[in-house]
């Protein structure tokens, strides 16, 4: 996988440090917004080349006491990170 500078790679890390999950093969975002998933979504195509896609999803809220919906992102490579 080879990671390209810009524009897409900014919004990935910034989506990623305000809100989203990084482990060592994946990375994931959960949103409210369906127009922030679908453009993390394709900056995280852009950036990485791996194909994204968006899923509905609903999660349980502790303020609201019940579940409410959202969209997720997330994509596994079963390639190792080479920093």
């Amino acid at each position: 996988m080879t990671v390209k500078p810009g524009y897409e790679l900014g919004h990935l890390i910034g989506a990623d440090c305000a809100d989203g999950t990084v482990g060592r093969n994946y990375v994931s975002l959960v949103v409210n917004d369906e127009s922030f998933a679908e453009r993390y979504a394709a900056c995280l195509t852009a950036a990485t080349g791996l194909p994204a896609r968006l899923e509905a999803v609903s999660r349980p809220s502790g303020y609201l006491q019940r579940d409410v919906p959202g969209f997720r992102v997330r994509v596994v490579s079963s390639t190792s990170p080479t920093c």
